[in-house]
Formats: structure tokens, sequence, C-alpha cells
């Protein structure tokens, strides 16, 4: 379990120190009947080269949890 919670912690922490930036949004969630908030966040070089492919993370919160 540790070595989930490093391995995990591993992959966040370059997102949230070195991300380039980070936009809120939100999107209506039709299966809980709400609006959501979500925050992205874009690696540097994401604006300048249109044809590299970047991998994406999800990182979801309980149905109770926030995008903070």
């Amino acid at each position: 379990m540790k070595a989930l919670f490093i391995f995990l912690l591993s992959l966040l922490f370059p997102i949230l120190i070195f991300g380039q930036y980070k936009i809120d949004t939100s999107f209506n969630s039709e299966a809980l009947g709400e609006v959501k908030l979500v925050d992205v966040y874009f690696p540097p070089g994401y604006d300048e080269n249109p044809d590299w492919h970047f991998p994406v993370i999800y990182y979801l919160h309980g149905y109770g949890g926030n995008q903070n």
C-alpha cells in the first residue's frame, strides 16, 4: 500500500510543480445530475507542439469530494 501511494504521488508531483498552466472548467454530469468542476493541467510545450501526443492521467475523487 505504501508503494502504491509513493507511485501515485510521483505521478501527481510533476504535474503540480512543472505544469505549464492550469484551467478551471466544468461539465454537466448526467449520471450525478449536477455540474462538476474540473482542474486541467497542461504540460510544458503543449501549445507549441500540436502534433505531439501527451499522456493523460485522470484523478477521480468520490461523490462527496471536489477537484481540489
